[in-house]
């Protein structure tokens, strides 16, 4: 073989093993669903979902030791005279409708409704569907241009969504505070949208939450459950909401253990833990609370190509429960989240809260938060 002939079988050599490089990372990183491909996956409620969290979930790692005072200290924030609000994070509008600020909105993030019962909607906010949200894509992303034409003059906001909007000349508030806290979390939205639109914080949710802290005493303390709480179950795989997680938060107000939660410390996920269902089998859950993609039902009825529930016992005891809608979904937070817990303690312990005492907190709440009265028909189909 002469010299030129080594030469080129060198280079072949050389390029073949970058290829095959090139390939194997490809297919690595594929192989994990990134939050884009798990959204395309599902509904639109379940793309808000996916990616609002996630924002969350971003800002909570890189500035997890801040407080909510430093929070306050750093934003700042005045009243402002705004009749014309622009919302970009979902859950800031059932917020609200409780401080009865909806007809001041004049945008906001299309997941907005798509997240929420249609029927409680229109009776909470029957102007919602006049209020534009052409101005965010599918991508997320906002359309300046479009924005300006609403001539808003408040942006609510949430993590780092409209970073690049800060450049605009328009009062922008975001509402972001570092902790997967239910409870603190939805008061501090109250008590700080309060203060940015100029009125007295009327604490609808802290009552709620005074109210729903009381009955949740009468949970056993020795009786402990494992559950858990999925993220989402789609075609790119199952996601289980790890340690520092609403779910976990929720979970533990009922002192159900999560068993994913040492898993999201292992991989230091802050939102959601991608597991398989061997993994499940093996924790064996007593109790499923299941949020995005499939629903519990087709859980229970062994619908789900590829994927076997059998034998666990929260299957077998029938004790997998699909997460409600109200003025927006239980799974993430909003005004309607000190429910949520008294609505798993409902599900996991009727005998500690019964549906009938259940039914008239939620139709109580639902009057003194938003004004309106819930017949029997849209009760029901909170939970459909």
């Amino acid at each position: 073989m002469n010299k030129n002939k080594i030469v080129m079988l060198i280079i072949a050599v050389v390029v073949s093993v970058f290829a095959l490089s090139s390939c194997s990372n490809q297919t690595s990183n594929s192989d994990k669903p990134t939050t884009t491909e798990i959204a395309s996956d599902t509904s639109e409620l379940e793309k808000t979902q996916v990616v609002s969290e996630a924002e969350t979930q971003s800002e909570s790692q890189t500035e997890e030791n801040t407080t909510i005072e430093e929070q306050e200290e750093s934003t700042q924030a005045e009243s402002v005279d705004a009749k014309k609000i622009v919302n970009l994070s979902p859950p800031l509008f059932s917020v609200l409708c409780l401080l009865d600020a909806q007809e001041q909105v004049v945008g906001t993030n299309p997941r907005t409704f798509n997240s929420a019962n249609a029927d409680v909607l229109n009776l909470v906010a029957p102007n919602y569907k006049n209020i534009n949200s052409d101005f965010v894509g599918s991508d997320f992303k906002v359309n300046k241009e479009s924005l300006l034409q609403l001539e808003p003059e408040l942006i609510l906001t949430y993590g780092k969504f409209a970073e690049d909007l800060k450049e605009l000349d328009i009062p922008i508030e975001n509402l972001m505070i570092k902790s997967f806290d239910p409870k603190e979390t939805t008061l501090y939205w109250e008590s700080k949208l309060s203060e940015i639109l100029g009125i007295d914080n009327p604490e609808k949710i802290k009552k709620a939450w005074d109210n729903t802290d009381g009955i949740l005493e009468r949970v056993d303390e020795d009786k402990k459950l494992k559950g858990l709480y999925i993220f989402a179950n789609t075609q790119k795989g199952l996601f289980v909401s790890g340690h520092k997680s609403y779910g976990n938060f929720f979970m533990e107000m009922l002192g159900i253990e999560n068993v994913a939660k040492k898993v999201g410390q292992e991989q230091q996920n802050a939102l959601s833990v991608e597991v398989s269902m061997e993994q499940i089998n093996a924790w064996n859950p007593d109790v499923i609370f299941v949020g995005m993609g499939t629903p519990a039902q087709k859980i229970l009825n062994a619908e789900i190509p590829n994927q076997n529930w059998e034998n666990i016992s929260a299957v077998n005891e029938k004790m997998v429960f699909t997460i409600p809608q109200g003025i927006y979904s239980w799974f993430a937070l909003c005004s309607d989240s000190p429910l949520m817990p008294l609505w798993m303690m409902k599900s996991v312990y009727s005998d500690k809260l019964s549906e009938e005492e259940f039914k008239a907190i939620v139709i109580d709440f639902y009057q003194d938060a938003y004004g309106v009265e819930l017949n029997d028909e849209l009760y029901n189909g909170l939970f459909q």
